[in-house]
């Protein structure tokens, strides 16, 4: 089964419902011999999200804590642990990324946690 259709309407869907969200990271330092000196650059995804809800039985007090946020994301890349994002006024670290792919191929979204 092809799920790239599927990767659309969800992508469609989360831009038009969701709430646009930028993920940044710091990169690694980099070394100028031009000017002998290190510098980071910032790095930006970008894309939509929608919360989804956490229940109660999801709060385990290790891998899900009271307070951890999950959101469905359409993003133009796939955030790493440590990223940070604001969301609903909140600033949250990124603790875990999922990607939603029921073929092994195609993302259809992600799933991100966030605490």
């Amino acid at each position: 089964m092809n799920y790239t259709k599927y990767a659309q309407k969800a992508n469609k869907k989360l831009s038009q419902k969701g709430a646009p969200i930028i993920f940044k990271r710091v990169s690694e330092e980099v070394y100028d011999p031009d000017t002998d000196s290190y510098s980071t650059k910032d790095i930006e995804i970008t894309g939509f999200a929608l919360q989804k809800t956490t229940k109660i039985g999801q709060v385990d007090g290790k891998s899900v804590l009271v307070g951890d946020i999950f959101l469905m994301c359409y993003l133009d890349d796939k955030p790493k642990a440590n990223d940070t994002f604001s969301f609903g006024g909140d600033k949250y670290t990124v603790v875990d990324v999922q990607p939603f792919m029921p073929d092994g191929n195609t993302t259809i979204y992600y799933i991100v946690q966030g605490r």
